[in-house]
């Protein structure tokens, strides 16, 4: 039995050994942990505290944006720029912004021509200004004039430099700084949108951008010493510092020499971006304010892992859970060891039985750890069995079955209830797909064997309202005429299972149907108005929930419209299959219209055949009846000519018979 893995011996062992192990391993984990988590904390205190700085720097330059437009706005500089002087309510003007917003070192106003023609007399703090060597003096040549004064303007409606030191500004402040900060200009325009002159402010890097980041960086060193924040342009030159003899002094911070881990001298102090969690943050602007691309970099020192951290103070209460659970261990040890093994024992069988297909139970009833194993064997049973009836169910065709998994992580669960759903869906695909295809068979041979055109109308209208389940409908075909001409007339009207027996005419372009054909696409309403029928539809006075129009086409050109009204709203392949049929209506009007005229002008052809043979007929009869006559003046002459040889025999005897006579007198 010492040789079994269940033996009593072996428990004993391993309960007291895993506890120990995991014990050590906690220690040192919690150790790590905490650092790691510290650590990690700094890492997102850095990732925050970057962006939000950014953030409300981005926020107060679009502030700044903003005010510059405003004050370019006020009258009082246009009638000043077109007076070409300044007004004491203008200066009151300025003088009150600058002390009012307590943000500006110094605000101007110049004509068209570049001129200065006011600014401010006072500082923010109210304390005047010895500006009047500003007055008079062009900046026509400057950056922000030409750009205000251009035909485009400004993009977003005012100018706006990267951070700068101005001269002018560090000339006339009496708080002796650098003069930086950032310059804002807007374009003046008089009543005709003409730009006419610009006002130009500038922001006092101290008021705004030293300020954000001094509040941010204190915060960041009140629970982390060492903690830099750190603003640098697009192009990594510092630009903010608690140490300002590093702003613009040729030193370039950049996330790639970071991440390399290159040693950083900041004064007389040398850093190495691998002691400390850092991030970086861009700036994008903020709303129309797109902003200059600055950067702001946040470093947090961080913790490291060294043997005193293992007898901090801080892990005191963990030694103490440890202890704890050492004794507890080695109690429990002793307790179940007695009858862990044939409990094991028996729940290893019924482990072994699953593991071959065969769903059995547990009959194992006791309060401990091993009963807890039990239960959860017997549900696992249990689950696998719903499982297994579900999966019968899905194969017998049962796609409605229903089965919840026991949690988002049950996979094969889930994978059952995906399984059935995909099954479902393409059951649902086919039986769309079956009813697209069964009515287009069945419209098809309707078409192929009705008698007349009438006919066919009604009992394609008939048969599509009844297939599409629709309460009533319509069917309209384009008559023949010029385009300004042609009209849409009702040949098929359908409407809760009866043929109605009307006649309705509409112009192209009028209604629905007339939309349909003007625009060659179909309209399908969800929203009909109370009224929408009497107005818009050709189908009554009844008020369905939604209405289809389907234009009949063929060849593109459009030969009529189907027009169905529905109770309920439609799926998308009842408007599929409509588009389908419509095409073959289409196709059988075009038939229909071409068998028509070819059988009028077949008919035409008769009447045409028959007319010339009544007329050879005719024309025979007569050449007859000349023959004849020819025939019959013919034979006269002949006649004549018989008669007329008689006769002159007779006459040339009778001549010869006087000329005798005449010579027996003349003898005598």
């Amino acid at each position: 039995m010492s040789n079994q893995i269940f033996s009593r011996k072996y428990l004993l062992v391993l309960f007291l050994s895993v506890p120990i192990t995991l014990a050590f391993f906690v220690i040192i984990y919690f150790s790590y942990n905490s650092i790691g988590s510290r650590n990690k904390l700094k890492q997102n205190i850095a990732h925050f505290s970057s962006h939000n700085v950014l953030d409300k720097i981005d926020r107060n330059f679009y502030e700044r944006f903003g005010d510059v437009q405003a004050f370019a706005y006020n009258r009082l500089a246009v009638q000043a720029i077109q007076n070409d002087s300044i007004n004491p309510e203008l200066q009151k003007f300025i003088n009150t912004m600058t002390s009012y917003y307590v943000l500006y070192d110094l605000m101007m106003l110049c004509d068209k021509n570049g001129k200065v023609i006011a600014v401010n007399t006072v500082d923010k703090a109210g304390q005047q200004l010895n500006t009047i060597s500003l007055i008079g003096k062009s900046v026509a040549n400057t950056e922000w004039f030409t750009t205000c004064m251009s035909a485009k303007g400004p993009e977003g409606g005012a100018w706006y430099s990267d951070f700068v030191a101005d001269q002018d500004v560090k000339t006339i402040n009496n708080d002796n700084t650098f003069g930086w900060g950032m310059a804002f200009a807007a374009p003046v325009k008089d009543d005709n949108g003409v730009a006419i002159g610009a006002w130009y402010n500038f922001a006092s890097w101290k008021e705004v951008t030293i300020k954000i980041r001094q509040q941010a960086e204190n915060e960041l060193r009140a629970g982390n010493e060492g903690a830099i924040l750190i603003i640098t342009n697009k192009d990594g030159k510092i630009i903010d510092a608690k140490d300002s003899t590093l702003v613009l002094n040729g030193t370039t911070l950049k996330a790639e020499n970071m991440q390399k881990d290159e040693a950083m001298t900041f004064g007389n102090m040398t850093i190495l971006p691998s002691d400390y969690e850092y991030d970086w943050a861009d700036a994008y602007g903020s709303y129309t304010y797109k902003g200059k691309e600055w950067k702001a970099l946040v470093m947090m020192p961080k913790e490291k892992f060294t043997l005193g951290t293992l007898f901090s103070g801080s892990l005191t209460v963990l030694y103490l859970v440890v202890f704890l659970f050492l004794s507890g261990a080695a109690y429990l040890a002793l307790q179940f060891s007695k009858r862990v093994t044939s409990s094991l024992k028996g729940l290893k069988l019924v482990v072994d039985n699953i593991s071959r297909g065969e769903l059995t139970e547990s009959k194992i009833d006791s309060q401990d750890e091993i009963g807890e194993m039990a239960k959860a064997v017997n549900t696992l049973v249990a689950s696998l069995s719903d499982k297994v009836h579900f999966a019968e169910n899905i194969g017998a065709g049962r796609l409605q079955s229903d089965y919840q998994p026991v949690s988002d992580k049950d996979i094969l669960g889930i994978s059952l209830v995906n399984m059935r759903n995909s099954l479902a869906q393409a059951s649902e695909a086919d039986q769309k797909r079956n009813w697209v295809t069964e009515g287009l068979a069945k419209f098809a041979s309707l078409m192929r064997t009705s008698e007349n055109t009438y006919q066919l109308f009604d009992n394609v209208l008939s048969n599509l309202v009844h297939y599409m389940d629709a309460n009533q409908g319509a069917l309209f075909v384009l008559e023949e005429g010029t385009e300004a001409l042609k009209q849409l007339e009702m040949v098929a009207c359908y409407a809760y299972d009866r043929k109605k027996f009307l006649y309705r005419k509409f112009d192209v372009g009028e209604g629905l149907a007339g939309q349909a054909v003007l625009e060659k696409e179909y309209i399908y309403l969800t929203s009909v108005p109370e009224a929408y029928i009497n107005i818009s539809s050709g189908l009554g006075n009844a008020r369905p929930r939604c209405v289809l129009v389907m234009p009949l086409i063929v060849n593109e050109e459009v030969l009529g419209v189907v027009e169905l009204a529905f109770f309920t709203e439609i799926p998308k392949h009842y408007i599929e299959f409509l588009q389908k049929i419509s095409e073959n209506i289409a196709s059988v009007i075009s038939s229909t219209k071409i068998n028509e005229l070819t059988k009028k002008l077949l008919e035409n052809a008769q009447e045409m055949t028959e007319s010339m043979r009544a007329q050879e007929e005719e024309m025979r009869q007569n050449m007859e009846e000349l023959q004849a006559t020819q025939e019959e003046m013919n034979r006269k002459t002949n006649d004549l000519e018989i008669k007329y040889e008689k006769e002159r025999f007779v006459y040339e005897a009778e001549i010869e018979k006087y000329k005798t006579l005449a010579i027996e007198l003349e003898l005598k």
